[in-house]
């Protein structure tokens, strides 16, 4: 017992920047339960969690608006009332987007210290493996 309790208060103060094995991986684009968000402790993993979910729902967003723009020209006369539906997609995309450039200044706020927290229980996943 001594030493399963020497271990455990060992553990607690080791490093934070020592590379170990995640205890908890997840899929942060699978993620839907906000109140589970931040299983591994690290604080601003909850930060980045909401902020990755906002993105992924604004990107299939950008897909349904611009889908639908796709539809409504793929007939090789198009009416004018539907000229003016596309371009009024498209204005919301760019004004998606221009939200989500916005967005990256809260992310900014996390420091490199915080992210390296939880960056390990990220494995094996990528800025590139989008839902959308």
């Amino acid at each position: 017992n001594s030493s399963d309790q020497s271990s455990s208060s060992s553990s607690s103060s080791e490093c934070p920047m020592k590379a170990s094995t995640p205890k908890c991986p997840m899929d942060y684009a699978k993620k839907s339960d906000l109140e589970a968000t931040n299983r591994c402790g690290a604080h601003d993993e909850h930060l980045f969690i909401i902020i990755h979910q906002a993105f992924e729902l604004w990107f299939k967003q950008i897909l349904w608006e611009i889908g639908d723009a796709q539809k409504l020209m793929n007939n090789e006369c198009i009416p004018e009332r539907d000229v003016a539906t596309v371009i009024h997609r498209f204005s919301r995309v760019v004004e998606i987007l221009r939200l989500l450039v916005d967005q990256f200044t809260i992310l900014e706020t996390m420091t490199p210290l915080g992210f390296l927290e939880f960056r390990d229980y990220l494995f094996p996943a990528s800025g590139f493996q989008s839902v959308q």
